[in-house]
């Protein structure tokens, strides 16, 4: 079964981490029927441009990539809970054995250990899309 959305597969943005990471998470997503897009570093440094405001009100789901920077990390989360199309968009976030006990992150997302498999990853995006996985108070 093809993930789909109002009108069309569900769209996802994979903001920053390692770029090999984030386009084989890229490609694996789009592989089952998501509409994945990494954004690589252009789309994270700067300005919030009105391509990344356009791409991210068609966003249903942010992933963050593993071992993304905290700086942009937690600017990319203030953009996206700043703007109004996006607020309530679900934010899952892949982290290693090693980065999940940083201070702080279970309160920002929802949290997946990565690597896990594509399937158990499809599990883990329909779960946050069902019951979201925004900022827990």
């Amino acid at each position: 079964m093809i993930p789909q959305g109002g009108s069309g597969p569900i769209k996802i943005a994979i903001p920053g981490g390692d770029p090999l990471v984030g386009r084989i998470l890229e490609v694996a997503l789009q592989s089952v029927g998501y509409d994945a897009r990494f954004l690589n570093g252009s789309f994270l440094n700067g300005s919030f441009t009105d391509e990344l405001a356009e791409l991210l009100d068609e966003v249903r789901l942010v992933i963050f990539a593993p071992r993304m920077n905290t700086e942009r990390r937690e600017s990319f989360l203030s953009r996206v809970r700043g703007t109004p199309a996006t607020v309530g968009v679900p934010v899952l976030e892949l982290v290693t054995a090693s980065d999940a006990s940083e201070n702080g992150r279970e309160k920002l997302v929802g949290l997946v250990s990565w690597p896990c498999p594509t399937e158990e990853l499809g599990r883990e995006i329909e779960a946050a899309l069902l019951n979201g996985a925004g900022p827990k108070e």
